[in-house]
């Protein structure tokens, strides 16, 4: 129980230092066109506006902003497909069924359980697995520096 605690302060005091570097801290260049290939259909979307794709068996929903609103769609295409069209420096996996855009991330939340990535334009939280924890939390604090 001991170390439980010991982690779960560790975790949440590392997800406190990273919140104030998050805050404030939006980068407005568009970069590069995401094409993404789906059976027959062929979506292009910019880098900085591609949110997050969830997945599900072969389906993923993608979230992005399209004229300032957000446009959620799917697609048949299993996730380690979408994840080789649209992997940058930014936008990487955090979690078996989650590709998000480190950009947008705005706030995070974490113990040893685990971290939560929030995106405030979004309306839920997207998790982050233990085994890329050591990607993910590194890239955050190097790119909100």
């Amino acid at each position: 129980m001991s170390r439980y605690i010991y982690l779960k302060n560790i975790h949440e005091n590392i997800a406190r230092d990273i919140v104030p570097q998050l805050i404030g801290n939006i980068e407005n260049s568009k970069e590069k066109i995401l094409t993404i290939t789906s059976n027959n259909i062929e979506l292009a979307i910019a880098e900085e506006d591609f949110l997050c794709a969830q997945s599900m068996e072969n389906y993923c929903t993608l979230y992005f902003i399209e004229n300032n609103t957000i446009k959620k769609l799917l697609l048949r295409i299993s996730i380690s497909n979408l994840l080789s069209q649209v992997e940058t420096d930014s936008i990487k996996k955090c979690h078996r069924s989650f590709i998000v855009n480190l950009k947008k991330v705005k706030n995070l939340k974490g113990n040893a359980q685990g971290y939560k990535l929030i995106l405030p334009e979004i309306d839920f939280e997207i998790p982050v697995s233990r085994s890329f924890i050591s990607d993910i939390i590194p890239q955050l604090q190097q790119s909100k520096s």
